[in-house]
């Protein structure tokens, strides 16, 4: 990931630092680069990052690795939803 002043860019997402254990996912992809959506949040608790994405807010796995947890908010953000039915469940990575 790249910093900056709090921020992080990452394969078109930024990261932001909103405090020192939880940071926003916005999706810098879409057409309009001004408007950011958000499609997640990672949050710090204990040594584990949880990992919520805004599309199955009820689900939230837990990495030891912060970078992995962004890593599944962004994967869940990019299926399409003929390949969560036709999966019938989104696995961690």
């Amino acid at each position: 990931m790249t910093a900056v002043a709090g921020e992080w860019m990452l394969e078109g997402v930024a990261v932001v630092e909103v405090s020192n254990t939880l940071w926003k996912i916005h999706d810098l992809r879409g057409a309009d680069q001004a408007a950011r959506q958000l499609i997640g949040s990672v949050r710090k608790i204990g040594n584990l990052y949880g990992a919520s994405s805004v599309r199955f807010p009820s689900e939230r796995p837990y990495f030891d690795d912060f970078d992995r947890a962004v890593r599944y908010v962004v994967r869940l953000s990019s299926l399409d939803d003929a390949q969560l039915t036709g999966s019938g469940s989104v696995a961690p990575a």
